[in-house]
């Protein structure tokens, strides 16, 4: 089961970790928790994965992940931005980035554009440190990468930057943190995989018999190039991707072949 905890706030977020706690070990089920850095361990990361740790030591299943950005997008018609928001989060209206155009708010727009459904916003770089978030939840090896991103087909898309970009951010931050990249790249492949089986079985791993889905790329160029006003631009540093053996990227050029194929929890027989 793939939760996005209910609190934000300082004060609750804590009550979100634990509600997942409790869920596990009353359900039986295993419990994975998305984007624990923005909301559940934004601001007490440590504490957060102390309570995941414990709950895994005493026989529960969970586990979570991050995506490598310093900041959150949502809707702006969410109920994170009802009333006392600037007071919850230590936000201003300039402080909210339309996605895809790089328009700030103001106090004037803020009210019109609340109106509009789909409207994404992003929030300043910083806003939630990776060496207090990201990186302490990358140590636990309970925690991978998960983008919790799409992309959208529209050149300048309202989407975050972390649908196109994630895993090449990913790598290029595992390495330059000094994760390793041997690290960073199991938390982008095979542990994804693995907690969708069977339905992604033989896939995230390079071996005998196993699904020939591939990325070739420079170690030293690897990053993500999308930006908050520019959502939808291919990562740097890669040079090939193959999905189920077929070539669908070269270089920059997409070969639209329809290669993959929709994920369900009951593999193909």
């Amino acid at each position: 089961m793939f939760l996005h905890l209910r609190y934000s706030s300082k004060e609750k977020e804590l009550d979100g970790v634990q509600e997942a706690v409790q869920l596990a070990r009353e359900s039986g089920a295993h419990i994975h928790i998305d984007h624990l850095h923005s909301t559940g361990g934004t601001y007490q990361m440590e504490k957060a994965l102390e309570m995941i740790e414990k709950a895994r030591t005493s026989g529960l299943s969970i586990t979570c992940c991050v995506y490598p950005y310093s900041y959150w997008a949502t809707y702006l018609v969410s109920k994170r931005f009802d009333p006392g928001w600037q007071e919850r989060f230590n936000l201003t209206y300039e402080d909210l980035t339309i996605v895809g155009t790089g328009e700030k708010i103001t106090a004037q727009t803020f009210p019109r554009y609340r109106q509009q459904p789909g409207l994404l916003v992003a929030t300043p770089e910083g806003t939630m440190p990776l060496d207090k978030t990201v990186k302490l939840a990358l140590q636990r090896d309970f925690c991978l990468i998960g983008s919790d991103g799409g992309i959208l087909k529209e050149a300048r898309a309202n989407n975050h930057p972390r649908g196109a970009g994630c895993f090449a951010t990913a790598v290029r931050y595992g390495i330059d943190s000094g994760l390793g990249l041997e690290t960073i790249l199991t938390k982008v492949t095979r542990q994804p995989t693995e907690l969708i089986n069977p339905a992604l079985r033989n896939r995230g791993v390079i071996a005998n018999g196993a699904v020939a889905d591939l990325v070739i790329f420079d170690q030293d160029l690897i990053r993500g190039g999308a930006t908050v006003a520019n959502p939808n631009q291919f990562s740097l540093g890669i040079k090939n991707v193959i999905v189920g053996g077929t070539t669908s990227y070269t270089s920059g050029n997409l070969n639209l072949s329809n290669a993959g194929n929709p994920i369900s929890y009951y593999p193909p027989r």
